[in-house]
């Protein structure tokens, strides 16, 4: 797999946003999984810092990053680069 965009669950209809840390966790964990070296990820988050202490603990290096809202709500765009 080459490039990977994404929407994961926010945890405000379904779960509690305490459950994000983990769901980011094991999702980077696969995506780490199938993505091939210099793949990219791009993910539109609620918890940018959930995203990002997933993503540096399986060595993802940041590309870009742009805030934004969804339906009034706060979110990430988040760009990531597999090395």
């Amino acid at each position: 797999v080459d490039r990977i965009l994404c929407n994961p669950p926010f945890g405000k209809q379904l779960g509690r946003p305490e459950e994000i840390g983990p769901l980011y966790r094991a999702a980077v964990k696969e995506w780490n999984r199938i993505l091939r070296p210099r793949g990219r990820a791009v993910l539109l988050v609620s918890d940018a810092v959930a995203l990002k202490e997933a993503a540096v603990e399986v060595g993802w290096q940041p590309a870009r990053r742009l805030r934004v809202r969804v339906l009034g709500q706060p979110a990430w765009i988040s760009a990531w680069r597999k090395e």
